[in-house]
């Protein structure tokens, strides 16, 4: 569960099907990488889909509110 402030999100956490490596980099002349680790899971948030399916509703209905706005303006001018 991710918490932050008064909310709080369900995520499905689990072992990664890829091997993955990350490296860093030292702020220097060099610009060498150096082995940092290995990531062994995946975490992804559940319902993603429907939690953002009404913010892509809202952008659409904005979209079209500022489209329909700028007509209007264009055509009192």
């Amino acid at each position: 569960m991710l918490r932050y402030g008064n909310t709080s999100k369900p995520l499905h956490i689990a072992p990664s099907k890829f091997r993955t490596e990350l490296y860093r980099s030292e702020f220097n002349e060099s610009q060498d990488l150096k082995f940092a680790g290995l990531v062994s899971h995946t975490i992804t948030m559940k319902k993603v889909e429907e939690t953002t399916a009404g913010a892509d509703g809202a952008m659409a209905a904005l979209k079209a509110q500022m489209a329909s706005y700028t007509e209007e303006k264009h055509a009192n001018q």
